[in-house]
């Protein structure tokens, strides 16, 4: 399960990386487009105001003097509206290139350009009053034709600026494409890159499951033949310490000491009741009904099952905080199983700690009832916590443990409706297991 979250979090940092990726793409593909408009869209309309200017120009000293030649208002007309249009042409220029209005000449040729417009002006007062002579004289004199000179000198000027901002613009539009062109293939190569590394990721992660969980399948297939051969065992334990159980019970009462006797008869009945547990523990139940139990036999018999391992680790009591009159509807020995289980683990826990103890509590609470193993232990971090009942996870040293015991334990639970939990909020470390109580009896009433 480690590894599948592990395998998915790869798996969403990928796509997610992906988006990231794709969306930078994306957005520099977009702004390279709009720059690159954007600057041929203005270097178009600089050359066509530019080249306007000039013609308008043109146009306007054309217009006054057709104007002066033949007395005809319409050349006046058109010479007003054509000024409207030059002056759209100069105010666009200077918004977006004011770089084309500078130069020590500009103040000569708008000094040239006032006076070319008060001369055509007169000239157009001395038509409305019939005086052509005097109006062809005045656009053709010396004056008109040296202001003129001055002023085409700056219009020359002018166009020669216009360009230069256009080879600039032309310049810093291409500098601009090289550059997101370059992050382009930069951040392309990186989400490869990136693809590869994390698909390679993946596929790691993804056979090393498969190979945890081929050697879960072994041990799981190895356990089930361990099963089958200790009935074998039991079978042939269990006849000759029978025996030898009746023939000390005969043999006490023969003897008026039987103070040793009574020691032997005890350590038979405790090699009985261990082995009744490795046969309860060794028989499949998932399929048997339920039955029936005193909770305090199946604790004691497995902190019996468990002493060997608990007075190794120092744990020299389990304290039991519950009435011995509970009575559960449960399979026995899967119940068992999960307690010997905490108890080891416990157990194992608390070895090096001063304090070392167990307890195992029991209540019932709106139909549900719950066990409580608690250890003297602190309780566990998170960053184990989080893991704890996952097949492949651990904190036992190598060959202290397979590391299923807690997945078991929780799968053999939840097979009987129930639940095996950690409560992290808890002082000292505790493992609750409940199941519904009054559910499992009404369905087994069902059932018989």
């Amino acid at each position: 399960m480690l590894n599948k979250k592990y395998n998915s979090n790869l798996v969403f940092a990928f796509l997610s990386l992906a988006v990231i990726g794709f969306s930078i793409i994306f957005f520099l593909t977009l702004r390279l487009v709009n720059i690159t408009n954007d600057n041929f869209k203005l270097i178009s309309k600089l050359n066509s105001n530019s080249e306007n200017i000039i013609y308008l120009d043109e146009v306007l000293t054309m217009s006054a003097r057709m104007n002066a030649f033949t007395g005809d208002s319409s050349w006046e007309k058109r010479y007003r509206e054509n000024v409207l249009n030059l002056d759209k042409s100069i105010e666009f220029i200077k918004e977006n290139s004011p770089q084309s209005f500078s130069g020590q000449g500009i103040e000569n040729t708008n000094k040239a350009n006032d006076i070319l417009i008060s001369l055509e002006e007169e000239s157009f007062k001395l038509v409305k009053k019939q005086d052509v002579t005097a109006a062809k004289a005045l656009l053709f004199s010396t004056k008109y034709l040296d202001q003129k000179e001055i002023y085409s000198k700056g219009i020359t000027d002018f166009k020669t600026n216009v360009e230069d901002h256009v080879k600039q613009l032309k310049a810093r539009t291409y500098k601009s494409q090289l550059v997101l062109m370059f992050l382009l293939v930069v951040v392309f190569l990186i989400s490869i890159l990136v693809g590869i590394y994390m698909y390679r990721r993946v596929k790691k992660l993804d056979n090393a499951l498969k190979s945890k969980e081929k050697i879960i399948e072994d041990r799981t297939n190895q356990l089930a033949l361990m099963g089958e051969i200790s009935q074998g065992l039991i079978h042939d334990l269990m006849n000759p310490i029978t025996i030898l159980d009746l023939s000390l019970r005969n043999l006490s009462k023969e003897f008026s000491d039987k103070k040793d006797v009574s020691r032997a008869v005890d350590s038979t009945n405790y090699m009985k009741s261990i082995i009744k547990n490795i046969k309860s523990l060794s028989t499949n139940e998932s399929q048997m009904r339920k039955s029936k139990n005193k909770l305090i036999d199946i604790v004691k018999e497995s902190i019996t099952f468990s002493k060997k391992r608990l007075d190794f680790n120092g744990v020299k009591n389990v304290e039991i905080c519950f009435d011995e009159n509970i009575d559960i509807l449960i399979r026995p020995s899967q119940l068992s199983q999960i307690i010997i289980n905490l108890l080891i683990n416990a157990s194992d826990a608390i070895k090096d700690l001063e304090e070392k103890w167990i307890k195992i509590d029991s209540f019932q609470r709106n139909g549900i009832r719950y066990i409580k193993v608690i250890d003297s232990g602190p309780g566990l971090p998170s960053d184990i916590s989080n893991f704890i009942f996952d097949p492949s996870f651990t904190t036992k040293e190598r060959g202290e443990g397979t590391g299923l015991g807690l997945s078991l334990s929780k799968k053999l639970i939840e097979s009987m409706n129930g639940e095996l939990i950690y409560d992290q909020f808890a002082k000292q470390t505790t493992f609750i297991i409940s199941f519904p109580e009054i559910e499992l009896i009404d369905s087994e009433l069902k059932e018989a």
